[in-house]
């Protein structure tokens, strides 16, 4: 392939947004969080603070009641239903941050282990 044709594919993939957020971050606010206003883009304002969520907070070992204090109540509905089945709990963020090829929502998820404590938590798209 010659190099004028890789710069070429490069340059296009940059102008795309292929694979970086097309998101602002903003600080963690649990009120915000928990109203979940809408933004652009078919997405929540959760979009914008889930970076600084878990980069403060590490929930491994909480119990469901802690993490519904700082977060409110989860999404309504079955996750496995929302395409969520890995999950007990999920709060939607909207639509996945993932430049010009979004195409699924994207949720933070939870599941508990037997004693109600987080075993597992992270973001997916569904």
């Amino acid at each position: 392939m010659r190099t004028s044709t890789i710069i070429l594919f490069g340059a296009l993939f940059a102008l795309l947004g292929c694979g970086g957020s097309d998101v602002k971050r903003i600080p963690f606010e649990a009120v915000a969080w928990k109203r979940a206003p809408s933004i652009e883009q078919h997405r929540t304002v959760r979009s914008q603070m889930i970076d600084d969520l878990l980069r403060h907070h590490k929930f491994s070992g909480w119990t469901r009641q802690q993490v519904i204090e700082l977060l409110g109540e989860p999404t309504p509905g079955e996750p496995a239903k929302m395409g969520f089945p890995q999950w007990d709990i999920v709060y939607v963020l909207g639509l996945e941050r993932a430049g010009a090829y979004s195409l699924d929502d994207e949720a933070l998820g939870f599941k508990f282990d037997a004693q109600d404590r987080v075993s597992k938590y992270g973001v997916t798209p569904n």
